[in-house]
């Protein structure tokens, strides 16, 4: 009676083991689910700040350039007053700067100065309008 009682013990001990033993290895598993979606939430938001660096310094790098032909008159940081006669633009939002270039394209904008600034920006898209004048509300920040 002993053996089977010893026999019997046993038997519950390898059942328990077993059961802890899957339980343990369901909750690895979960565990590495829930590591896999966190790591590939990490790999997607570093993605996106990745392509956002990349886009901003794409999008600095090419304000720059569009810039150069505007510092001869207004200065390498929009410091000057072009001229003599305009304002200094480095002190204007970037939202007045872009209205003023969209305006000098579309004739809509200027006075002793529009015929100047429209041959300057008539070739340059919203986007590089939108550019410039971003770069120019930063560049003395």
């Amino acid at each position: 009676m002993q053996t089977q009682e010893k026999s019997k013990t046993i038997e519950n001990k390898k059942t328990i083991v077993t059961e802890v033993i899957l339980e343990t290895k369901e909750q690895a598993k979960e565990i590495i689910e829930v590591k896999k979606e966190e790591l590939v939430n990490v790999i997607e938001e570093t993605k996106k700040d990745v392509l956002n660096k990349i886009k901003e310094v794409t999008v600095s790098i090419n304000a720059q350039k569009l810039y150069a032909a505007c510092s001869s008159c207004h200065g390498l940081k929009g410091e000057k007053a072009a001229l003599g006669k305009s304002e200094v633009i480095n002190i204007w939002s970037e939202e007045k700067i872009y209205l003023a270039l969209m305006g000098y394209k579309d004739g809509s904008y200027g006075k002793m100065m529009k015929g100047l600034m429209q041959g300057q920006v008539k070739n340059l898209s919203k986007e590089e309008i939108r550019a410039l004048s971003s770069y120019i509300s930063k560049v003395n920040k």
